[in-house]
């Protein structure tokens, strides 16, 4: 079960699918939104989309993103896809940066 911080976090991000133009897709259930792992994606364009990188889409109007180019969660928060959490990286800087991470932890 969810908490309370977890729900509001759930509807943000199904807000901001919504406002993107997400659609219901008929074969889950009637939902748009679902958790892969735990990124929430959108059934948005006829394909589960992340909800991070449509919220960077929304925010800073990049409508192609390159595949080799990550959104990156700079809190470490996936389920907070607010402007300010949100930075674009190369598939390397991105990489690097959580080797940084996983360094300093040990």
């Amino acid at each position: 079960m969810r908490t309370f911080e977890q729900n509001r976090e759930y509807m943000r991000n199904y807000m901001r699918c919504r406002r993107l133009g997400a659609k219901v897709d008929p074969s889950y259930k009637g939902q748009f939104i679902k958790f892969f792992g735990k990124y929430p994606m959108c059934y948005i364009l006829g394909g589960w989309k992340p909800a991070h990188r449509l919220a960077y889409v929304y925010y800073y109007g990049i409508f192609n993103i390159p595949r080799n180019w990550h959104v990156h969660h700079i809190n470490g928060d996936r389920l907070d896809n607010s402007k300010d959490n949100l930075e674009l990286l190369t598939r390397n800087e991105h990489g690097r940066h959580h080797q940084k991470l996983i360094r300093n932890k040990n």
